[in-house]
């Protein structure tokens, strides 16, 4: 079976494509619109596909380029899906809120539109829900009741107490996976250990007659930074991620910046944002110009869509460098963390071969 995963290349080798596609991205900043012939579009396009950018890049393309009409029909494709999504998520919200339950939507479709401020920009197959550690019992048991089937076992370790969450879906095959949380995290990847901000700080948005709240932008940028660590640990492409983050922070000023590296510290992931940061600055600066001959952007790019080759021990050395803190709390805590993630494979080889897991 062909992978979707872009292909791995020598060091210094960055494809036309990946080029081409990168200048698509970086119109969100710089307003240029670009043409593409049709032989070059289908690399083009397949490689947007495998970043998850495929739904950004008609921003800078020429509407009389030969892929405009493509263009149009993914678009259309990733609005209509995304509203199906959004609609499963007032309703889930919904039911929630009815059982006396706070919850709060991050990722997916609201998020996509807090931030590019359309609805047709990133697709999104599940609906994430989170809530309090305290109402996560009752949440399971009140999806459950009105027909949403878990699809892990209610006893499963793994799912509900390593990973946080635990996936539902109604028997309806149009129905989404709701990924039910009370944690946001990835064993061997940073997490934020204090949620309790993200229910003080949300936003509200009202859709018929439910309330939607969503995470404060702070909040909600920590997501993004997170869920670019969990893409970086498991090797997957991280362009979608840090176009998200250099664009959600581009009307930010010192003031900002600080108060949001001043979070990302009271939430023990400041060496994982700076990088995140970093690297979404020398794909997507603010003012859209960039040096290309750079070889510091090669690399980056090249990373950022999962075309070169991991190193061993990668994900050792990546859980190290994002451990905060001096030496030797950083010690104990990076310790702490390889710990976690034992524990973590530890549950999930045993509940594979018990069958709680699949």
């Amino acid at each position: 079976m062909k992978s979707n995963r872009p292909e791995v290349l020598g060091e210094g080798a960055v494809p036309m494509a990946a080029r081409t596609l990168h200048t698509l991205l970086l119109s969100w900043f710089n307003n240029q619109k670009s043409e593409i012939d049709q032989a070059q579009w289908e690399s083009v396009c397949s490689l947007a596909r495998a970043s998850k950018t495929h739904g950004l890049i008609a921003l800078g393309l020429d509407q009389h380029s030969p892929a405009a009409h493509d263009l149009r029909q993914i678009k259309k494709a990733i609005l209509e899906q995304n509203l199906h999504n959004l609609r499963w998520t007032v309703k889930v919200v919904a039911l929630l809120q009815g059982k006396g339950i706070v919850t709060i939507a991050f990722k997916g479709v609201p998020r996509s539109h807090e931030v590019y401020g359309a609805w047709d920009c990133r697709p999104s197959k599940d609906i994430d829900i989170l809530v309090a550690a305290s109402d996560y019992s009752k949440a399971c048991a009140a999806l459950q009741q009105n027909g949403y089937c878990p699809q892990v076992s209610n006893k499963s370790v793994w799912w509900h107490k390593c990973l946080g969450e635990a996936p539902f879906r109604q028997e309806d095959l149009h129905s989404p996976y709701i990924d039910l949380h009370h944690q946001v995290q990835q064993p061997g990847a940073p997490y934020p250990n204090r949620l309790e901000g993200f229910f003080a700080d949300c936003r509200r948005a009202t859709y018929g007659k439910t309330e939607l709240c969503t995470p404060s932008a702070d909040s909600a940028l920590l997501i993004a930074i997170i869920n670019y660590a969990k893409a970086m640990r498991a090797g997957e492409p991280t362009l979608a991620r840090l176009h998200e983050i250099s664009y959600a922070t581009r009307t930010f000023g010192d003031d900002e910046l600080r108060r949001f590296l001043h979070l990302a510290k009271l939430q023990g992931i400041t060496n994982v944002a700076s990088e995140a940061l970093e690297k979404a600055y020398i794909l997507f600066p603010h003012d859209g110009r960039i040096d290309r001959d750079s070889e510091q952007f090669d690399v980056v790019l090249l990373e950022s869509l999962a075309m070169t080759q991991r190193p061993i021990f990668l994900r050792t050395r990546l859980l190290w460098s994002w451990t905060d803190g001096r030496t030797p709390l950083r010690l104990i805590r990076f310790c702490t963390s390889l710990l976690r993630l034992l524990h973590s494979g530890l549950w999930r080889w045993i509940e594979s071969k018990t069958g709680r897991i699949v």
